[in-house]
């Protein structure tokens, strides 16, 4: 009885640590690295040194990486072989891919015990309020703006605008998925984060990210109560709606469509019911650019470039 018992407490030992670590890796913060110096390329460094780290336990442990994981690395080594055979900047490209590289095979080392997965979701889930609450209160001292960068004129502590939806999206479906599994329900906290970090985003001035955030909530709510009533047909469209292929070729569509039919009265209307002019402040220009762009190399794209790279491209185009 004591040798399992210490058992149970290494294990939720080990996952607390594994979440404290890989979150901190990745937290590559505007703010701080303004404040800190060597703090961005420092975490870099740190995350190169962890990610092999983390495969050689995989392969010490002889876990079996999931299918989603394996598609995900195996696209991550055709960005980066992409970026590298079109001159991207492949430094940069690293500095992106290593965060949700090193978070994937944090999740990998703990995803085959149920009790050691849920401990590094609780974790995240903790680190993640805290830094809503860091970012909350940085947005009530600071009306206009708690720092200026290169791009833009108003940033709090996770950054301008939308930047704060990396930390909210997976804050709201950790968050959801712990609810379900422990009570099959949706509890109270699960909505007053949900409150919280659409009062977040609303502070911020990210129009978008808030109509989002209401819809998550909304669909999450509406879709969980219907699941839980066992109607064979509900649960049936529900795992095919929230499958990763399903949401990988919507998403796929809708990012073509809206390219493509940028112009036509539809989209007016939605970018009036958002506040926005018709190409969404340009992106939509943007989008169809790297579409021209990408033309000449429809299998594999042209990979990773920085917005400087990209100048000269949207220049030439026009």
């Amino acid at each position: 009885m004591i040798k399992t018992s210490f058992s149970i407490k290494v294990k939720y030992i080990f996952s607390f640590a594994l979440g404290i670590i890989s979150f901190f890796c990745c937290f590559d913060n505007v703010f701080l690295s303004k404040i800190i110096p060597f703090y961005s390329k420092g975490l870099l460094l740190l995350r190169l040194g962890i990610i092999p780290v983390f495969l050689l336990l995989i392969l010490a442990l002889r876990i079996r990486i999931s299918n989603v994981s394996g598609l995900t690395l195996a696209l991550c080594v055709v960005i980066a072989a992409s970026t590298w055979l079109h001159g991207g900047d492949v430094l940069s490209l690293m500095a992106i891919l290593t965060s949700p590289i090193c978070i994937l095979l944090t999740i990998e080392l703990r995803s085959k015990d149920e009790e050691a997965l849920n401990c590094l979701l609780s974790t995240w889930k903790n680190l993640f309020l805290m830094m809503l609450a860091i970012d909350l209160l940085s947005e009530l001292a600071f009306p206009n703006g708690l720092y200026k960068d290169r791009l833009y004129d108003i940033n709090w502590f996770l950054g301008y605008k939308t930047q704060r939806m990396i930390y909210i999206l997976p804050l709201i479906f950790i968050s959801i998925y712990l609810s379900y599994h422990k009570k099959q329900k949706l509890e109270r906290s699960v909505f007053f984060i949900m409150i919280v970090s659409i009062v977040d985003v609303f502070i911020s001035q990210a129009t978008g990210a808030t109509v989002s955030l209401i819809l998550i909530m909304a669909v999450s709510f509406l879709s969980l109560n219907l699941y839980r009533e066992k109607l064979k047909r509900i649960k049936k469209l529900l795992n095919v709606v929230l499958d990763y292929k399903f949401i990988i070729i919507a998403y796929g569509v809708i990012v073509v469509a809206i390219v493509i039919v940028r112009y036509l009265p539809f989209m007016s209307w939605v970018a009036g019911m958002l506040g926005k002019d018709a190409t969404f402040t340009s992106r939509t220009d943007i989008w169809t650019a790297c579409m021209k762009c990408i033309q000449s190399s429809p299998i594999i794209g042209v990979g990773y470039w920085t917005a400087q790279d990209f100048e000269a491209v949207t220049v030439r185009l026009g």
